[in-house]
């Protein structure tokens, strides 16, 4: 599958850091890659709602936390101790938008990792929660009543009890570019929290390894490649051409920013199409090449005006 230029994947791996003290500012706790370097991405405990928060990040050495998944650390209800009674600890991942949240509908938005929990089942056990608006609103996207509809890709997580080992979770919070009017430089945040009641259980508590964000508008991508499309002047101004390597039948969709179609045709026998732009407002575009018959994805690509 080919994802295209203005896809977004975050993808987090873990530096060595006992991540003690203090730490409500927004202190990284992640050397990470990101394909769009324009956008911004903060890690940090939650020490105003808990100044004692038990998040840390390190090399396990638990009775049943020995080994972290991607050597040496993990994200761990401390490295050392046992997690405490009547305690709630949270960590947050704040996070730019990119397109998956700007695509009007078309987005494709997706949190996933892995985890390991040693937890009084039931009673003492991990949520993970999306706010929209910097931590005003948060919404459940694990399990639960109240849980983001969609919030479920892959096995649901279970966050309580003995996992037995590391497992992967996928989140997907599709749909919610339409949801929510999200503009360029806006930040979401997701918060990851532990929660105990008032019995010692002497349990290790809850891990997380190899987080990563999914952030994309679907019309990027591209999982039948059959056409190698060039699309000129780019930028461009009141025309725009795109050249195909073989097209017999298909049709040619150009989207705005937000998602909004702006032009479409059909394509039949032809090398190539000239699209008049003149009444195109300057910015980014999105154009998409399907077959007629299938409606299979052929191309895709991004120009500018």
């Amino acid at each position: 599958m080919k994802l295209n230029t203005f896809k977004v994947i975050i993808l987090f791996t873990l530096l060595v850091l006992p991540l003690a003290g203090n730490c409500q500012s927004n202190i990284s706790l992640y050397n990470f890659t990101f394909e769009d370097t324009t956008h911004e991405h903060f890690m940090y405990r939650d020490t105003i709602s808990n100044p004692n928060c038990i998040w840390q990040i390190g090399a396990p050495q638990k009775t049943v936390f020995t080994s972290s998944q991607s050597l040496p650390n993990s994200i761990i209800t401390d490295t050392l101790n046992p997690y405490p009674i009547n305690d709630t600890s949270s960590f947050i991942i704040k996070h730019e938008v990119g397109w998956g949240y700007l695509c009007a509908g078309l987005g494709t938005v997706k949190l996933s990792g892995s985890y390991y929990v040693n937890s009084d089942s039931l009673n003492d056990f991990g949520i993970i929660e999306f706010s929209p608006d910097n931590g005003i609103t948060w919404v459940l996207i694990t399990t639960g009543p109240n849980a983001w509809p969609y919030s479920i890709n892959a096995a649901p997580p279970i966050f309580t009890g003995n996992s037995g080992g590391w497992k992967y979770f996928n989140l997907s919070l599709d749909g919610v570019d339409g949801m929510y009017n999200f503009q360029p430089l806006d930040t979401v945040q997701y918060k990851f929290t532990f929660i105990s009641d008032g019995n010692l259980d002497n349990k290790d508590g809850l891990m997380f390894d190899n987080l990563a964000i999914l952030d994309i508008c679907t019309i990027g991508t591209n999982e039948y490649q059959n056409q190698n499309t060039n699309a000129y002047p780019n930028p461009f101004t009141t025309t725009l051409n795109l050249n195909y390597e073989h097209l017999t039948k298909g049709k040619l969709f150009i989207y705005d920013m937000t998602g909004k179609l702006v032009h479409s045709e059909s394509i039949k026998n032809s090398n190539s199409t000239t699209v008049s732009t003149s009444t195109f407002n300057k910015g980014i575009y999105f154009y998409k090449i399907v077959d007629a018959k299938t409606g299979l994805s052929l191309d895709s690509g991004k120009v500018v005006k």
